[in-house]
């Protein structure tokens, strides 16, 4: 058996800066990831610029001008009417391929131990610790943090969300003509799609469907691109003209969104592990984000665990409890064809003031 001061279970965003932040600090962390960097993940990829001081502060010699500066939003409803916002904040693109690599280099350098490669089967806790198993090694540490996305977390049954419906995600890397400071949502019966500018000229294009839409079409997802995503024009006009990059997309299915918990016994959740808000308001990045940036500084001045474990769900409801909200009820606006159309209708005559404080609603400041 192995031990370690730190465990975190997931690299991802929340995993990988949280783990820079307690190596800076002098801790021994080890962090846990089932698959090997780099790799693709399923999830827009966009990032408001309240998280650009923070990645600023995590990766400071990356060039973060070399990538698309995001301001303007285009949202369509499913028979096509459009709508451009100005973006308040705005935000940023890069893939995740890019952006977790190099998080990932930045904890080693930091001396942050990494496994790659190793699915999490179990953790339970005791009086003396935590101890976490794979397949074939078992460790001891004395923190646990959980940041291991939106699925099932290792070794509970607990955490379920609150939302009821299941979505399942596809995504792909493209090329295809549109302005690189706009990010694009364009919704279609029981579903939207995200389109925004990347690194290198190339595009992510990732969508949400209800799974009964996938069920529908024989869970075959180019025939639910043909019947269901192309009925909206400016989908239609992307699938039949874009070039698409990979031999076929990157799927996820079970997807619910809503807020869980912050704790599990004594172990920490952060990121989409704790609660992700709805891919309609694009800014579940920057919660994961957030989430690290709060626990370094807790970690960091408050000794005692009770009282750090306090400080963080008070953070939690203060940072992220509002947001989760309105980011549901946001997709669940948009989620029914109808609705989604006479909303579309009535934000096109609503003041623009008023449409980005709707935005902002899902927003927060910058940190870092």
């Amino acid at each position: 058996m192995k031990k370690t001061e730190t465990g975190i279970i997931g690299g991802g965003l929340a995993g990988l800066s949280l783990a820079i932040l307690l190596a800076r600090q002098g801790k021994e962390v080890m962090l846990w990831e089932k698959s090997a960097f780099p790799f693709h993940r399923v999830c827009g990829e966009y990032i408001s610029k309240e998280s650009l001081p923070f990645l600023m502060s995590l990766l400071p010699d990356f060039n973060w001008n070399e990538i698309p500066h995001i301001n303007t939003l285009v949202l369509s409803s499913p028979s096509g009417k459009i709508l451009k916002q100005k973006l308040e904040s705005g935000g940023i693109g890069i893939s995740r391929y890019r952006l977790d690599a190099a998080l990932a280099d930045m904890a080693r350098t930091e001396g942050v131990n990494i496994l790659e490669n190793c699915r999490i089967l179990d953790w339970t806790e005791d009086p003396d610790g935590f101890e976490i198993r794979s397949a074939d090694q078992t460790w001891r540490c004395n923190s646990l943090f959980l940041a291991s996305g939106k699925g099932k977390i290792p070794g509970e049954t607990a955490g379920k969300t609150t939302v009821r419906r299941n979505f399942v995600g596809v995504k792909y890397h493209i090329r295809f003509d549109h302005p690189a400071d706009e990010i694009q949502l364009h919704n279609f019966r029981n579903g939207y799609c995200g389109m925004s500018r990347i690194e290198d000229g190339i595009s992510c294009l990732c969508y949400m469907a209800d799974s009964a839409e996938l069920r529908a079409c024989g869970n075959d997802v180019k025939t639910l691109e043909a019947k269901v995503l192309s009925a909206n024009p400016h989908l239609q006009k992307i699938f039949s003209e874009a070039e698409f990059l990979w031999p076929a997309p990157k799927v996820i299915s079970g997807l619910r969104f809503g807020e869980r918990t912050g704790l599990i016994g004594n172990a920490v959740l952060l990121g989409d592990a704790a609660g992700s808000i709805a891919p309609l308001t694009g800014n579940g990045m920057s919660m994961a984000l957030r989430a690290s940036y709060g626990l370094g500084l807790l970690q960091e001045e408050i000794r005692e665990r009770r009282q750090r474990q306090a400080a963080y769900i008070s953070f939690r409801k203060e940072h992220f409890r509002k947001r989760i909200a309105a980011g549901s009820e946001i997709q669940d606006f948009f989620g029914n064809e109808s609705i989604t159309e006479a909303a579309l209708g009535i934000l096109r005559v609503t003041p623009s003031w008023l449409r980005n404080k709707i935005i902002g609603s899902t927003h927060g400041k910058p940190f870092g």
